[in-house]
């Protein structure tokens, strides 16, 4: 690599043998490294979410309750249930602050209510559900135990 440089007058060309035009281009393990970094950087940045959780009713008929943790206003938590057509569910925030749940439907609709949903299931598949903190509540932030009724 060379530089040239004016400077009042004075004009100097320095070239610099140990560095390279790309200086990822002589190491693959750089690269990699660099590649690993910027995508850590980016999923960082973004807010990436972990993968829901999966909650299993045995049987397929009864009540569990699940814990989550909350870091304020735009933490979430996710889950996933499979459910058959028919059943009813039931979901409710038992210990926790103000939240919202949020469930999706396996063809992509929503519904949900502050603090609980009851719903009877109108397809089979896997149902996703989301519990958010409650915007109109008093900020909050912490564990919360979700139960889950299937019946």
């Amino acid at each position: 690599m060379s530089l040239f440089y004016h400077n009042s007058g004075f004009s100097r060309h320095v070239h610099f043998p140990f560095v390279a035009k790309n200086p990822l281009s002589h190491c693959r393990f750089h690269a990699g490294v660099w590649a690993a970094s910027t995508l850590l950087l980016v999923l960082l940045c973004r807010g990436a979410a972990a993968a829901p959780r999966r909650i299993v009713v045995p049987h397929e008929h009864g009540t569990v309750r699940v814990e989550g943790k909350l870091q304020g206003y735009k933490s979430r938590a996710m889950f996933v249930l499979r459910a058959h057509r028919g059943q009813s569910l039931a979901l409710f925030v038992v210990r926790g602050g103000p939240t919202v749940i949020m469930l999706r439907f396996p063809d992509g609709q929503q519904d949900g209510a502050p603090g609980g949903i009851r719903v009877v299931l109108p397809q089979t598949g896997d149902y996703r559900i989301t519990v958010t903190e409650h915007a109109m509540g008093e900020p909050w932030r912490g564990p919360f135990v979700l139960q889950v009724t299937l019946r």
